[in-house]
């Protein structure tokens, strides 16, 4: 099977930026036309290729979880992955919610959870998978490793 890390990682960059910078045309940038309810001409693009890119990281996070998780109980669980998995419910819910939820007061509410959720994946994601390795040829020991060898 080959390796999902490099479309993983790919994908949360393309979610990321255009998350952003659909974030900064539509709350930031007024309007040029007063006729126009977009604050750059670009903006509806950018909308688009996130919401595109959204569920192939879905696909993504999943295939990842598929080849990570018989590594993981090789070298022992950590919390990170278990936060990461909760931030990604979080953040995929408020976006499916933010597109079909018409009360006026929640959709911003909803907006920030999402903006928020997606900003504390991304950062998680970067120190998960920074994890210094074990000297070579030194294996590292699970907490399955002890009770084995008692």
């Amino acid at each position: 099977m080959s390796r999902p890390w490099p479309a993983l990682v790919g994908l949360t960059l393309v979610a990321l930026v255009t998350g952003l910078v659909y974030a900064w045309m539509r709350y930031l940038l007024e309007p040029p036309d007063p006729f126009t309810a977009f604050g750059h001409p670009w903006q509806p693009w950018m909308l688009d290729l996130h919401v595109l890119a959204a569920p192939a990281l879905l696909f993504a996070l999943g295939w990842a979880w598929g080849a990570h998780r018989p590594a993981s109980r090789r070298s022992g669980p950590r919390r990170g992955g278990w936060w990461l998995l909760g931030l990604v419910v979080v953040m995929a819910g408020s976006a499916y919610l933010r597109q079909v939820v018409t009360d006026d007061a929640l959709r911003p509410v909803l907006s920030w959870i999402h903006g928020l959720s997606g900003a504390g994946f991304c950062l998680l994601l970067v120190f998960h998978g920074y994890r210094p390795r074990a000297a070579a040829g030194e294996r590292r020991r699970s907490p399955a490793d002890s009770i084995m060898e008692s």
